[in-house]
């Protein structure tokens, strides 16, 4: 994959829960040599742990709620 000089890559992963998103992320970063996140990880524990249940997130973000 080329890009233009001094533009990072960034690479999004979206789906449903329990497609595998998790599974892909680590390949996809290993394959592409590219650092990544989980962007659940910025949630207060209390909220991560009612994700796979399907339960709404309290978290706060600027601008919204």
């Amino acid at each position: 994959m080329e890009t233009a000089p001094d533009v990072p890559t960034v690479v999004v992963v979206m789906g449903v829960g329990g497609s595998g998103k998790s599974t892909v992320d680590v390949l996809l970063a290993e394959r592409l040599a590219l650092p990544f996140l989980v962007a659940d990880d910025p949630h207060p524990a209390t909220n991560r742990a009612k994700m796979p249940r399907g339960g709404r997130s309290t978290t706060r973000t600027a601008g919204r709620g």
